[in-house]
C-alpha cells in the first residue's frame, strides 16, 4: 500500500499552510472565542472561492473530485493555529450527508456551501444516544405535504451561525435526513462554548 501523497495532495498541503501561515494566526483564534459568530464569514467564503470546501466532494456537485485524505491534509494544516471555520462540520461532514439527496436539493443546499455562501450544520446526536445513530429518538411526520420534526439534538457544532441544518430523524423503518433553515419558526436553540472554545 502506497502512503506517499501525490503531487496534486502536496500542491494542496502546501497551499494551505501558506496561507495558514500568513493570514490565520493562533491569534486570531483566541480573538474569535470571543466573537458572537465565532468564526469570520469572510475567511469562510474566501475558502469557498480558493476550492477547500469542495475537495472531498464528487464533480457533479461542484467538488474537485477528492476524498476524505484530501480533506484531512487540510484540516491537519487548520489544526496548527486552531483554524475556527466549520471546515470539518460544514464542508466534510454535513456536506457529505446531502449527497443522499436529489439533484434539485444539491443546487439549493450544496452548491451554495461548496462557493462559500453559505455554512451547514449536523443535528444528528440526542442527550440518551450516547452518540449511537440507532437511538435517535427525534421524528419526522408527513403533515400538509411537509415533514414535522420533533425532538432534541444536543452539541450541534457551529449551528448558531449555520444557515441550514441537517436534521437526522426516525421514520420508523428507517432514519431520514432533513435540511432545516436556521430561522425555521418553532425551532430553539440553546447556545454553549466548548472547552476548546467553539460554539455548540
Amino acid at each position: 500500500m502506497n502512503f506517499e501523497l501525490s503531487e496534486a495532495q502536496q500542491m494542496i498541503t502546501k497551499s494551505v499552510k501558506d496561507f495558514v501561515k500568513k493570514e490565520l494566526p493562533i491569534e486570531r483564534m483566541r480573538k474569535l472565542r470571543e466573537d458572537d459568530t465565532g468564526f469570520d464569514k469572510g475567511v469562510w467564503r474566501q475558502m469557498g472561492e480558493i476550492g477547500w470546501r469542495g475537495l472531498a466532494l464528487p464533480e457533479e456537485h461542484g467538488g474537485f473530485g477528492g476524498g476524505f485524505v484530501d480533506a484531512h491534509l487540510v484540516l491537519q494544516e487548520f489544526g496548527r493555529t486552531r483554524v475556527s471555520e466549520p471546515y470539518a462540520e460544514s464542508a466534510v461532514v454535513a456536506a457529505n450527508c446531502l449527497l443522499a439527496g436529489n439533484e434539485s436539493q444539491h443546487e439549493r443546499w450544496l452548491a451554495p456551501m461548496v462557493a462559500g455562501e453559505t455554512s451547514l450544520a449536523l443535528a444528528w446526536a440526542e442527550a440518551h444516544s450516547r452518540f449511537d445513530h440507532h437511538g435517535i429518538a427525534t421524528t419526522a411526520t408527513r403533515v400538509d405535504g411537509g415533514d414535522q420534526l420533533k425532538g432534541d439534538k444536543v452539541w450541534v457544532l457551529h449551528v448558531h451561525a449555520a444557515d441550514h441544518i441537517v436534521v437526522s430523524a426516525n421514520l420508523g423503518d428507517r432514519l431520514g435526513l432533513f435540511v432545516v433553515d436556521a430561522d425555521q419558526k418553532g425551532m430553539s436553540k440553546t447556545s454553549l462554548k466548548t472547552m476548546d472554545g467553539r460554539r455548540a
